[in-house]
């Protein structure tokens, strides 16, 4: 269990990394399998993403450039939509 721990702090570490360097390249974006939901909106749709990380590689790897970035909203607005 404390080497679980381990490896998700530095999964979670390498990502933060990554993103504040800003490699021009850093897809894909390595993210811990952590279930902490986020609710995330672009101004024209909401969408569920497991964990924070997951949403910055969305953005950073698979977002279509000339949409809008999503950023996290209150949870309520993804009740019933699919996760990412």
């Amino acid at each position: 269990m404390f080497m679980l721990k381990i490896w998700l702090l530095i999964a979670y570490f390498a990502c933060n990394i990554l993103t504040v360097l800003g490699a021009d390249n850093n897809c894909p974006m390595p993210c811990p399998h952590i279930m902490e939901p986020v609710c995330a909106s672009d101004g024209e749709e909401f969408r569920s993403f497991s964990n924070r990380c997951l949403l910055r590689a969305y953005n950073e790897c698979e977002r279509e450039r000339d949409r809008e970035a999503f950023g996290e909203v209150d949870s309520n607005n993804c009740e019933d939509q699919q996760w990412l």
